[in-house]
């Protein structure tokens, strides 16, 4: 199915399952009154370079944008949850801003696996649960390494990280990898 364009209104709420997996998609208009966008919602849309997020997003679920064109993301402040699977296979992603009050339950995943191109990550300021240091994201609620951008040449993990999350090297290959930790429990 070819949909170009897409502009939703302000009154919607949630976009559910695949509803526009595979369509073709080249632009996206988010309405101001999104809260949830559901999994694998606009998956394999190559063309969508670019997406503006509202505040009030709250939710975005597993494989949302996977395999998707987009470049740059910029999450709003007001969301919650980020399944970290939603921008897996999105090889043109070369940047990535969290918002402050993202609290995902996650733990399991690697964010934006598979995104060869991902050189920047930054979080908001205010955002106590995630940290970027040395250019590559924590979680600091577990002290978990959980993804180093791909042109990071030299990677030191602190002393304070007790784990380094599944796949958080897939496909970079740093010249460097120190382990200062002293609390290391876990590398899966």
């Amino acid at each position: 199915t070819i949909i170009e364009r897409l502009n939703f209104p302000n009154s919607l709420r949630e976009i559910h399952d695949n509803a526009f997996s595979s369509c073709e998609l080249f632009e996206v208009n988010l309405g101001s009154g999104l809260r949830i966008i559901g999994e694998g919602a606009f998956a394999y849309n190559e063309k969508i370079e670019n997406i503006k997020f509202h505040e009030g997003l709250e939710r975005i679920e597993g494989f949302a944008f996977e395999g998707s064109g987009l470049v740059s993301v910029t999450l709003p402040d007001s969301l919650k949850y980020l399944n970290f699977d939603a921008f897996n296979s999105s090889v043109y992603l070369e940047t990535l801003h969290i918002g402050a009050n993202l609290e995902n339950d996650d733990y399991t995943r690697t964010l934006a696996f598979d995104c060869p191109r991902l050189k920047t990550i930054t979080v908001s300021e205010e955002n106590e649960n995630f940290k970027v240091v040395d250019k590559c994201l924590y979680d600091m609620r577990t002290k978990e390494l959980v993804r180093t951008p791909s042109n990071v040449t030299r990677v030191t993990i602190p002393r304070w990280v007790k784990s380094i999350s599944p796949d958080c090297f897939y496909d970079i290959f740093p010249d460097d990898v120190i382990i200062k930790s002293k609390s290391l429990k876990y590398i899966t």
